[in-house]
């Protein structure tokens, strides 16, 4: 069997995760919550502070794990982009 590894491909993870993460979140709240402009900054900034708490956590509460700024950048980049495709998905359609 042929073993082929990617150098990072954790981060791919990240920022796929945080993605779904933060589209889930919006999709959940948006029926709740009228000012989705709002809303957009909220998710974003809740997965962001989450992802970076998570890093910390690792750090501090387990010796097998140790917080990865890479990590934290590619949770950011990845709700980013969630986002930013959920937007456009609304916009292009002209669903609120």
């Amino acid at each position: 069997m042929v073993d082929i590894e990617v150098e990072n491909a954790d981060k791919f993870v990240h920022f796929t995760f945080y993605a779904i993460f933060s589209v889930l979140w919006f999709a959940y709240l948006k029926e709740r919550i009228q000012n989705h402009k709002k809303l957009y900054l909220g998710v974003f900034f809740f997965a962001v502070l989450f992802g970076i708490a998570i890093e910390i956590c690792q750090s501090v509460f387990t010796e097998t794990r140790q917080a990865d700024v890479a990590d934290a950048i590619a949770n950011t980049l990845g709700s980013f982009f969630g986002l930013a495709m959920l937007r456009l998905y609304y916009s292009l359609f002209n669903k609120k």
